[in-house]
């Protein structure tokens, strides 16, 4: 920048009706010499409403939080509202998902997660507990839930003395995408891993059997996500995406 000049970013607005319903927006920039410049920052694609007001245009990737703002579509339903309004954790966007599949386990019945008992294909030695609060042993598990600080959530705890004991978690059956079999999907989490005897956490996906929607055997199994050891005294967050889900 040359001395006694003054440089600044200048906002433009420019309003025009498209005539296809198809379009794309071109801009051209030129300079006169080897000295100029030109910047371009944050750009927006404002659409006109009916009532005269504006609302933001969000991409296909995006949801519309209603107020001019978008969000990416993998920070709806997961309990931390990122949209001003709540618009991303209200009942009208997650009250269609299926039982269980958006559970903050405030609910006595846990949105029918449940604990399972060791057979063919589980060893289980313990139980998950549903609790408020700390957890009754200092130094370790969390203080509190994550949703709100102070609901519910499950923790497991070890009897003590035992070496590698187990205790199972299973989710409800949910059904293949009904519109677009093999698509994606995706399994979000927080978890707590704390205290100097804590060994793992998996995540496994369990097809079922055809004929009888019996889980199948350990070697179909699919470990979607595994953590080991201490993970410190917090929270943490996991997006685990499930590829081409064909059945149950």
């Amino acid at each position: 920048m040359s001395a006694g000049k003054s440089v600044h970013w200048r906002q433009v607005e420019e309003y025009f009706e498209p005539a296809y319903e198809i379009f794309q927006l071109v801009l051209h920039a030129c300079v006169n010499n080897n000295i100029s410049y030109i910047g371009l920052d944050n750009i927006d694609l404002l659409q006109l409403s009916k009532d005269g007001k504006y609302t933001k245009s969000c991409s296909v990737k995006q949801f519309s939080c209603g107020d001019n703002s978008c969000i990416s579509f993998d920070k709806i339903c997961d309990f931390r509202h990122d949209c001003l309004n709540g618009q991303d954790e209200s009942n009208i966007t997650c009250g269609s998902l299926p039982l269980g599949a958006y559970c903050n386990f405030d609910s006595p019945d846990w949105c029918d997660w449940h604990n399972v008992k060791s057979g063919d294909f589980i060893k289980d030695d313990l139980d998950w507990k549903w609790h408020t609060g700390s957890t009754p042993t200092q130094d370790t598990g969390p203080m509190e839930d994550h949703t709100t600080g102070n609901g519910h959530y499950v923790y497991m705890h070890s009897s003590g003395g035992t070496f590698l004991e187990t205790t199972v978690l299973e989710s409800p059956i949910f059904d293949a995408p009904d519109e677009k079999p093999g698509q994606n999907c995706q399994v979000r989490f927080h978890y707590f891993m704390y205290g100097g005897y804590v060994s793992k956490l998996v995540l496994k996906l369990v097809p079922l059997n055809d004929d009888d929607l019996k889980p199948c055997e350990e070697k179909n199994r699919v470990i979607l996500f595994d953590k080991f050891k201490d993970q410190g005294q917090k929270w943490h967050f996991a997006a685990v995406d499930i590829k081409n889900i064909t059945k149950r």
